[in-house]
């Protein structure tokens, strides 16, 4: 077969090699996502050393026909006979050297019969979702979640060769599943560690050849935030529902530009909601009071003791919490709350509530007898509304904002960003004087409560070095009696 060579930047290379078991590759119109992908394909194959068996899916068998058919064709240009699409373009073989062959079945999520031959099968070795989100909420209904789900799963069950699941697509809006599991879950769960995610995009600079007209044309037509953001910059549309609670924050402003790791010595906190889909909110604070926002964990359906014990502790106990050299926590002292009416004694036990939840699992990371105490925000909503957006404008004295968040901090981000909303009527007007009471809302009332309670709950309050040299102080006067104990116990 002649030899057949394409093109690539760096971070298609690399999504071309990636041997984590799921792969997805993110990038505007006219990056070769497609082609990035069919050489993937002959990647894996390589790796598997062997003939193998492949599924590509699509939201219909005719995108199938229409786009994925002319791009094996034309990748495959130069070697016409390496390509042989039968039985209507449902099945593919690639012929290699040596004998060598790649089998591939084409499903379209439309068809049941292609579903049912998608729940059954067990013999593929790789398998490609192409372009999974749907072009307009009234167009195609792209490939659903639970396709998603099952060919993650059947894409392991074939035994002696590694396996492999990719996705290649644009950029979607957030409401998307695929922003939920592709984006906002970790690429590694301690749970599962012999699973890897790894997420690419592929950005405009790596463009080999640059179709500026189209460029201009999409910055032309697309003038609503969501298609510009799709079509125009390259990324996810961002999700605003509704009249947003937090209109002070700014990505450029507060999202760090890469990931942030707590730093050792600093104190940490963690705030709770704990309701039946419970939060909590970990972070550190730094010697200006700044709140350094690393990581959010959120559960549904139960509470927060279990939302605790099953994912917040795996998470301190990672390096990325806690130094593998001691194995000791890189914080130096807890700070911990959450809404003031986890206070409240549970109906089934007075001797028992949310906070003492709380209370005594961070009581499990501060050794000796002085344990770190709930401190619950103020039960007044105009005092919380008003302390998030007056500390989100407010800079410490090296003029650096007083919340910063991760860039890997997604939930908080989005939440911050206007998914945390007021509902509104035709005429854009609030229905209410609360927040819309979703999934969101719990992870932003952990968060506004940990800034009234670390920073103030009045916007009255102004930012000057006297007060913040006062507020630092209260945090040594908090932190002195465990640096005493260690000692003592030293």
């Amino acid at each position: 077969m002649p030899e057949v060579k394409w093109l690539f930047g760096p971070t298609s290379v690399a999504y071309i090699h990636s041997t984590a078991q799921i792969n997805a590759l993110f990038g505007p119109p006219g990056s070769h996502k497609t082609f990035a992908s069919i050489s993937a394909i002959l990647a894996h194959q390589t790796r598997c050393g062997t003939s193998i068996r492949g599924a590509v899916i699509r939201d219909t068998l005719e995108n199938i026909r229409i786009s994925v058919v002319p791009s094996f064709y034309e990748y495959f240009q130069n070697a016409p006979g390496g390509v042989i699409f039968k039985n209507e373009n449902k099945e593919l073989r690639i012929n290699l050297a040596g004998g060598v062959h790649i089998d591939i079945d084409l499903f379209g999520c439309n068809d049941p019969a292609d579903l049912q031959r998608l729940q059954g099968a067990s013999s593929w070795s790789l398998i490609w979702i192409n372009d999974p989100a749907p072009m307009t909420d009234k167009g195609n209904a792209g490939v659903p979640e639970s396709v998603y789900e099952h060919a993650a799963y059947r894409s392991t069950r074939r035994s002696g060769t590694p396996s492999r699941l990719q996705i290649d697509m644009n950029y979607c809006e957030e409401t998307h599943w695929t922003y939920r599991r592709l984006i906002m879950e970790p690429d590694n769960d301690p749970a599962t560690p012999l699973i890897h995610k790894r997420v690419f995009h592929v950005p405009y600079s790596e463009l080999q050849a640059i179709n500026e007209e189209a460029l201009q044309m999409a910055s032309r037509i697309f003038k609503d935030d969501a298609s510009r953001a799709r079509y125009v910059e390259g990324r996810f549309a961002e999700y605003k529902p509704g009249l947003a609670v937090t209109p002070a924050y700014r990505r450029d402003i507060h999202l760090a530009p890469r990931q942030i790791w707590p730093a050792i010595g600093l104190p940490a906190f963690a705030f709770c909601d704990g309701w039946f889909n419970p939060t909590c909110i970990l972070g550190q604070i730094t010697k200006n009071n700044r709140l350094i926002y690393i990581d959010t964990v959120r559960a549904e359906g139960t509470d927060i003791g279990t939302l605790l014990e099953t994912q917040v502790g795996p998470l301190l106990r990672t390096p990325k919490w806690t130094e593998v050299a001691t194995r000791q926590g890189k914080w130096s002292a807890w700070r911990i709350g959450g809404d003031i009416t986890m206070a409240n004694r549970d109906e089934g036990n007075i001797n028992n509530s949310a906070a003492q939840v709380v209370e005594n699992f961070f009581g499990k990371y501060v050794p000796g007898f002085m344990k770190p105490r709930f401190e619950g925000g103020p039960r007044s909503w105009p005092a919380r509304r008003d302390a998030a957006n007056h500390w989100l404008l407010q800079r410490d004295p090296e003029n650096k904002p007083m919340i910063y968040l991760s860039r890997t901090n997604h939930l908080l981000d989005k939440g911050l960003n206007g998914a945390w909303h007021y509902p509104i009527d035709n005429s854009g007007n609030p229905r209410n004087v609360l927040p819309f009471p979703d999934a969101i809302s719990h992870v932003m009332e952990g968060w506004v409560n940990s800034v009234c309670v670390l920073l103030g709950d009045t916007k009255r309050q102004r930012v000057s070095p006297a007060v913040l040299a006062k507020e630092r102080q209260k945090q040594l006067n908090r932190i002195m009696p465990y640096a005493v104990r260690v000692a003592h116990n030293g």
